[in-house]
């Protein structure tokens, strides 16, 4: 997919200034939830049950979020 090629080629570019992932899936009220998945701090099931992740999480923001979660990018919940 574009965006997590897009993404891996920003982190790789400009690791050095920091890269942050802004997501409009993620309600701003859930970056709470977000940040303890992101940290390790909660199973990856309880994030998406509550996260109130998007049906195409799986397919379309897995791979973005598994990138920044291994790799220490901040993702901020942007809707």
């Amino acid at each position: 997919r574009f965006e997590e090629e897009f993404l891996k080629q920003c982190f790789a570019q400009h690791k050095d200034r920091g890269v942050i992932l802004s997501l409009e899936m993620f309600e701003t009220d859930v970056q709470g939830v977000l940040d303890e998945y992101l940290a390790g701090a909660i199973r990856e099931r309880d994030f998406m049950a509550d996260s109130r992740a998007w049906t195409n999480y799986q397919s379309d923001y897995r791979p973005l979020v598994e990138f920044a979660r291994q790799n220490s990018i901040p993702v901020v919940a942007a809707n």
